[in-house]
């Protein structure tokens, strides 16, 4: 195995799906760095606790490395198959950083 934590994610074959929502064809670079920090986070959870639970159909958010947005999408996860599906919706300016 390799010697760094985010390896495990390899291990496994965990494997990544990306739908759009309505009229968004197209989702920023940042939001795609984002995912791969997000998966390999819960991974690395996964790797401390493997009876962590699935995560159903949830709309989330997250601040990529550009701070002055925020990416808004649905995730599903299959914990035991190492299954991601992120189901990007948008992004909008980050509400906290406008004047």
């Amino acid at each position: 195995m390799a010697n760094r934590k985010s390896a495990f994610t390899e291990v496994r074959n965990v494997t990544v799906s990306f739908t759009y929502d309505g009229a968004a064809t197209n989702a920023p670079i940042d939001f795609h760095k984002a995912v791969a920090t997000i998966i390999e986070r819960n991974e690395e959870a996964r790797r401390l606790n493997p009876a962590l639970a699935d995560i159903p159909a949830t709309k989330t958010s997250v601040v990529g490395a550009n701070r002055n947005q925020v990416h808004i999408y649905n995730l599903t996860v299959t914990q035991a198959t190492g299954t991601y599906v992120f189901d990007y919706i948008e992004t909008v300016p980050d509400p906290s950083q406008q004047a």
